[in-house]
């Protein structure tokens, strides 16, 4: 997950025990199974018998997704048991029940292996221990560590390790691997069809681009047949470990100046993001799952898209974008950032990465509850630093429009997808700091 949430001491929202069960498969039934995933209970205790051998150690959650009346699906971890040696990950896939036992056969249809596939029918739920992903069939091979070293080129210790850091089964996955002592680490990336080979590309042309000035991971090797690609393991000081900070102003004015860097660098043909997509993805992916989970808030959420239809910024001249610029993605080096998951870089208006930096932050500090009139304080201010750093001019009504989209489209829906703790809360100020930035100057937006 991008976000680390602060489980610890949560209020369930659940039905009180004089009411009825909730309805498999709803919200109220996601949140109390994701409480029992992370008390270890029900659906834990279930893959320990399933696979004794392998799933004895604590349990870590990776990553939720969770798509309303249409998927639910918990990545977790293992610790590491004698003699397996390596941590322990298992995909799980809720279902209703009635569906749940045509998924497990399904899924032993395809499996590789049907042994690394297990069905936890009291909670209608299928188990694939990793790799085991017929969507992404080159995973193994990402595991397999000599032919790893022989493709980055380096040694092979007998001590060499590999752990996930990222999964999305299907899509992507992203592994951490210490191949020798006293070598550097890498990271590699796995995508379903041709993304990971394109991007080793871009980020190749990027790297060695003579006007860059900020720091990035080396890209080492692509693959087009596995379709993965490495890059060198940058150590750091997260930002989102290290959030907030006692003096912001000198790490943001280093970010905005690293950022301004990308914005003006040459990159030859990137995909373009205009702000009608930006908007389509908002509707697309935002209104159905707040209807489903907070309508309360969905009559509000699809004003609010109506009012960004209304007042849809021209497009203007385009930036070298990163495309998924937030703390999650910034490791600092002191006060010096370096730039992670380039991956998605985009054709368009600097405010979207600008927006997506601030609407972030504050999503952030307002789940910690760490001072978030600073980071709304700071929210506004992060044009004017940008443009201090060499970034382009900002139109203040620009940045408040993309604020208001990423708010809704990018914070309130993380909220949503990973069952965040006091998500009603949150997603209820969220759309309220939305709608400011449209229609008032809390963020430079405003009418005029």
């Amino acid at each position: 997950m991008n976000i680390q949430w602060a489980r610890s001491g949560r209020e369930l929202r659940q039905q009180p025990a004089t009411a009825a069960t909730p309805q498999p498969g709803g919200p109220a039934w996601v949140s109390a199974t994701i409480e029992q995933l992370y008390r270890s209970d029900g659906p834990v205790a279930g893959l320990r018998r399933a696979w004794p051998q392998r799933c004895g150690g604590g349990f870590e959650i990776l990553n939720i997704l969770y798509v309303p009346e249409r998927s639910f699906q918990v990545i977790g971890r293992f610790a590491a048991l004698p003699p397996a040696g390596d941590d322990t990950v298992v995909a799980l896939e809720f279902a209703p029940a009635d569906d749940s036992y045509a998924r497990y056969a399904e899924a032993v249809s395809l499996a590789a292996a049907r042994e690394r596939i297990a069905h936890l029918p009291e909670w209608g739920a299928v188990a694939r221990l990793f790799p085991e992903d017929p969507a992404l069939p080159s995973l193994a091979a990402m595991l397999d560590l000599p032919a790893v070293a022989a493709r980055l080129g380096c040694r092979l210790d007998a001590g060499a390790s590999w752990k996930l850091l990222s999964y999305q089964p299907g899509k992507r996955a992203t592994l951490h691997y210490r191949l020798a002592e006293g070598e550097a680490a890498y990271v590699g990336k796995l995508q379903a069809g041709d993304g990971a080979i394109r991007c080793h590309r871009r980020l190749q042309g990027l790297w060695h681009h003579p006007g860059r000035r900020f720091r990035m991971a080396r890209p080492v090797a692509g693959c087009a047949r596995l379709g993965a690609r490495w890059e060198t393991f940058v150590a750091g000081r997260g930002l989102q470990q290290t959030w907030p900070l006692e003096r912001p102003e000198p790490v943001l004015e280093g970010i905005m100046g690293a950022l301004a860097n990308l914005h003006g660098l040459a990159l030859g043909e990137l995909a373009p993001l205009q702000p009608e997509a930006v908007l389509e993805r908002v509707q697309r992916k935002l209104l159905r799952r707040l209807e489903a989970t907070l309508p309360a808030q969905a009559d509000r959420a699809e004003q609010l898209c109506r009012q960004l239809r209304e007042r849809l910024p021209a497009a203007g001249e385009a930036a070298t974008l990163h495309g998924d610029f937030h703390i999650a993605n910034l490791l600092l080096d002191g006060t010096e950032p370096v730039l992670l998951d380039l991956d998605d870089m985009r054709a368009g208006d600097p405010c979207y990465d600008l927006a997506l930096f601030a609407s972030r932050l504050l999503l952030v500090s307002l789940h910690r509850g760490d001072r978030p009139s600073q980071a709304l304080e700071l929210a506004a201010q992060i044009p004017q630093i940008y443009a201090r750093q060499g970034g382009y001019p900002v139109a203040p009504r620009r940045y408040g429009w993309y604020m208001a989209a990423l708010l809704l489209g990018r914070q309130v829906k993380s909220c949503i997808r990973d069952d965040a703790p006091d998500r009603d809360a949150l997603v209820e100020t969220l759309i309220g700091w939305a709608s400011e930035a449209l229609h008032q100057d809390r963020f430079g937006g405003g009418e005029a």
